[in-house]
């Protein structure tokens, strides 16, 4: 199936399964997974077009959420994108992650492709409740990495569409800076 010929949102995540996580470097390094590898070149990434990820099938929750955005705006869903950060004041290993949410027939849908461990279409019957369980997962898989006082510094914004082409430190300033925080 063909990007352009998706009808539905089952269908969008079924077609998204020829995307692999990680990001294309400028001199076009294929970092594949969330390893080793993309620790040490994830400051060279860059945010990807649509047009882009759809070539390369290849890019992380940021890329692949802007893949998301313009099949749900051309689609005519309402929607929103969020970001989940540790908000720490120095370098830290606690994840980040974006994700999608649609409306349809009054329940809420978190749509999920980039974390494998969630991946889906997941229904709420309140964005509420939705964005509780996005946060309490996001809280369970960074306990792993970060310690009791730092997993209280989790925060969800809602952003908007960012510029494509962005580094890393850019893309999260922007998020952060333009963003609504939400909790």
């Amino acid at each position: 199936m063909k990007y352009e010929d998706i009808t539905t949102p089952e269908e969008l995540l079924k077609f998204m399964d020829q995307i692999e996580y990680g990001f294309v470097t400028p001199d076009h390094k294929r970092i594949i997974g969330n390893g080793e590898e993309f620790d040490k070149y994830i400051m060279s990434w860059t945010l990807s077009s649509p047009k882009k990820l759809l070539e390369t099938k290849l890019g992380h929750c940021f890329d692949q959420v802007e893949l998301e955005r313009d099949w749900f705006t051309k689609h005519n869903y309402v929607f929103k994108t969020y970001f989940l950060i540790f908000s720490l004041p120095y370098p830290n290993e606690g994840p980040t992650h974006t994700f999608l949410v649609y409306e349809q027939n009054n329940k809420y849908y978190h749509f999920e492709h980039a974390d494998a461990l969630n991946k889906g279409l997941h229904e709420f019957n309140t964005l509420e409740e939705l964005l509780s369980n996005t946060y309490q997962n996001q809280l369970s898989y960074a306990s792993q990495f970060l310690n009791e006082e730092e997993l209280k510094t989790l925060s969800i914004y809602e952003y908007q569409k960012p510029p494509y082409n962005i580094d890393f430190t850019s893309y999260i300033d922007y998020l952060v800076s333009n963003g609504h925080k939400i909790k």
